[in-house]
């Protein structure tokens, strides 16, 4: 039990220390690298999968953030799910699980009746209703388990997502400011327990992250976590 709490913290405390650098790169002086731009009021949403999905349980980065910009009432809504990709986002709250028209393509395997029931919004629906201005996403780890055979269909998919969120006005006056976060390494433990090749999941990480690069010309902010090289750890840098 303590082991599992311990990684579920460490898991956590990753996702604040990438948010946190995200927050305090977007709102100091002027650097080399495009800042986020937040005014008053600024509705902030977090998609994706676990990465951002763990933080509903360690509040964190919303914490920080409301103390250290108590005049800008600041509106935080994590709208992560486990396994949640760019384009595929089941819920059985909803009979489809697309995420945005054309998803589908990029998911054949998938692409079936769920059968399921109900009248949950997606994301998209949400997103207008609450007015989105930034999206901070997590994707690409579930994903980079499809190892090079799927990589070009991440591409695909990634692409077609950036492509159609820049294309929305959830606030009703312009496109939402678009933050994608690159996956975290993973610390290969196989050597001394029953646990997945790490260097392997790393290689795989490493390629789903790099594709992440591919739209760099398109209007988005691109945050590449750092780790140490350490136990099979992959080292990526903020570009």
């Amino acid at each position: 039990m303590i082991s599992k709490l311990n990684k579920s913290i460490a898991i956590a405390a990753a996702a604040f220390t990438v948010l946190f650098f995200c927050a305090y790169t977007a709102f100091r002086a002027k650097t080399d690298f495009p800042t986020l731009k937040l005014n008053k009021n600024a509705r902030i949403f977090l998609l994706g999968g676990n990465l951002g999905s763990r933080m509903m349980y360690y509040d964190h980065f919303e914490t920080e953030m409301q103390l250290r910009y108590a005049d800008s009432a600041l509106y935080f809504r994590n709208m992560c799910d486990p396994g949640s990709s760019p384009g595929f986002r089941p819920n059985a709250g909803r009979p489809s699980p697309w995420a945005f028209p054309g998803a589908e393509k990029f998911q054949t395997e998938l692409a079936n009746t769920s059968e399921k029931q109900g009248h949950f919004e997606t994301d998209d629906q949400w997103l207008t209703r609450l007015k989105a201005d930034v999206i901070i996403t997590f994707f690409g780890y579930s994903e980079s388990f499809a190892g090079k055979e799927g990589l070009e269909n991440y591409k695909g998919e990634l692409d077609a997502f950036i492509k159609y969120t820049l294309s929305q006005k959830y606030n009703g006056a312009k496109a939402p400011q678009l933050c994608i976060v690159s996956p975290v390494a993973f610390e290969d433990l196989s050597a001394k327990h029953h646990l997945p090749d790490g260097k392997k999941i790393n290689e795989n990480l490493a390629l789903y992250t790099a594709a992440k690069r591919l739209q760099q010309k398109t209007r988005f902010f691109l945050l590449m976590l750092s780790a140490r090289q350490k136990n099979g750890m992959t080292k990526v840098k903020k570009i």
